[in-house]
């Protein structure tokens, strides 16, 4: 009776077809190409025409361990005042460039962009198919190339992926408590490598915006107490975006 029962039973532990074994290695293969192609797109000769300025400027603030308020390399501005965003990134380009060389800048910047689509990569992974997930990042590596470069901007390219795999993680069920502190740690130092730092806050207020959103799409009533969460946490953000840093 037993042995009946056993071949009646569904084959459950049967071996997936070779068809499909192949073509998920193909889909696997696929998207490690694309993020191969992330990592060459950025190992290239330098090119930005702003390297000796951040160089010269990260060797003066290591120097004198002060942040120049005024133009100091200018001749026809020379005198006038000057907010260096960015100090904190010049003067990491400048202690790598002077341990390292060049080839220890291009690997900051390879390293810095590459981790941006990996974090793209881990996104998508959990919300499509390997065969979208490699087209969108190829054409986001195509589309962004042009950008490539050893200036302070590759860090906002790095952090606009982190926060929105950090808050698309909350919706997986991350704990809030783990995710919100990451981020506002990250939100200081972005406020010293790069100007465009309030996109960190605009990043989180959209998101909760959008959360409110949809649970007002779906007929349920909006936690006033989450919301007040995050308006706090938006306002937090933007105070310390204002208040740590040298300006």
């Amino acid at each position: 009776m037993t042995a009946i029962n056993s071949k009646l039973a569904p084959h459950s532990n049967r071996p997936e077809p070779l068809e499909k074994n192949i073509s998920g290695l193909f889909a696997c293969a696929a998207v490690y190409l694309a993020l191969l192609f992330a990592v060459a797109a950025n190992i290239t000769w330098i090119t930005s025409p702003d390297l000796g300025f951040h160089l010269r400027i990260g060797q003066y603030i290591w120097e004198t361990r002060s942040i120049p308020r005024t133009e100091l390399f200018s001749y026809t501005c020379a005198g006038h005042p000057m907010l260096l965003h960015g100090w904190l990134a010049e003067t990491l380009f400048y202690l790598i460039w002077k341990l390292c060389g060049y080839n220890g800048l291009i690997l900051l910047k390879t390293a810095v962009i590459s981790s941006a689509y990996f974090l793209i990569h881990f996104l998508l992974a959990k919300k499509t198919t390997r065969i979208h997930e490699t087209i969108a990042v190829t054409l986001a590596v195509l589309c962004s190339s042009w950008h490539f470069s050893e200036r302070p901007a590759m860090f906002t390219l790095f952090f606009t992926a982190l926060y929105v795999t950090l808050l698309t993680g909350l919706e997986s069920g991350w704990k809030r408590t783990t995710v919100l502190p990451i981020i506002a740690v990250s939100q200081i130092f972005w406020s010293n490598l790069h100007g465009v730092f309030i996109l960190g806050p605009v990043i989180v207020g959209h998101f909760a915006a959008g959360r409110a959103l949809s649970t007002l799409a779906r007929g349920e009533k909006v936690s006033v107490r989450e919301s007040a969460v995050w308006i706090l946490f938006v306002l937090a953000l933007l105070v310390l975006s204002a208040l740590l840093n040298p300006f």
